[in-house]
């Protein structure tokens, strides 16, 4: 792989569009997928339970069946939806709470070994290891927009740069990145909005 000029003599095409599709629409897509994903699940759930309903009422009309079947895939389908976001939710604040909660637990010990009186409390390890967890959680949960944005728009970045031979030693990866991410959080804004106004419309 090249280190210098640019040169597109080998580019990989599939790593490229790939690359172009993290960088500019991860989170749309994590957040897209993450729905259908649920949604297919729990509609594919919704309709074996339906089946299993007309076992017991065999004697229903065609008609009928087809209309059972058709509730227990959409009632399937939006519990399918609603209990993948609570998922979400809790996978991103379960690691938050992890990684911040560590984070001090490491910190106060440091400051133990060196003879902080005040880090000598248990109380004080204790009770704020698990405060500082549940905000870190908390951060997580409201900022995984943008987390998501971030790995996905550095996934996309390195993806190009790989695709086209990695050219002005990779240091363009940085400001792909960035250009990714701004880009990502430019297209949530008005998909959350339409969201929002959806779910306004609907209560």
């Amino acid at each position: 792989m090249g280190s210098g000029g640019m040169s597109f003599e080998n580019v990989d095409v599939v790593l490229l569009v790939a690359g172009l599709v993290f960088l500019l629409g991860g989170w749309l897509l994590y957040w897209t997928s993450l729905n259908i994903a649920g949604g297919l699940i729990g509609g594919g759930i919704g309709l074996i339970i339906a089946e299993v309903g007309l076992l017991a009422f065999d004697q229903l009309e065609p008609l009928q069946q087809n209309a059972l079947r058709g509730a227990g895939f959409v009632v399937g389908l939006i519990a399918g939806v609603m209990l993948v976001r609570w998922l979400h939710r809790l996978a991103f604040f379960v690691a938050g709470s992890l990684l911040g909660g560590a984070a001090y637990y490491l910190i106060v010990c440091a400051f133990r070994e060196n003879g902080a009186e005040w880090a000598q409390s248990d109380a004080v390890l204790a009770f704020g290891t698990a405060v500082a967890g549940s905000i870190s959680g908390a951060v997580c949960v409201f900022a995984a927009k943008f987390i998501i944005a971030l790995c996905t728009a550095a996934i996309g970045a390195v993806l190009i740069m790989q695709s086209i031979g990695w050219p002005w030693s990779g240091l363009a990866v940085i400001p792909l990145g960035i250009v990714g991410f701004a880009c990502q959080l430019g297209l949530a804004k008005p998909w959350r909005r339409s969201a929002r106004i959806a779910n306004d419309d609907e209560d």
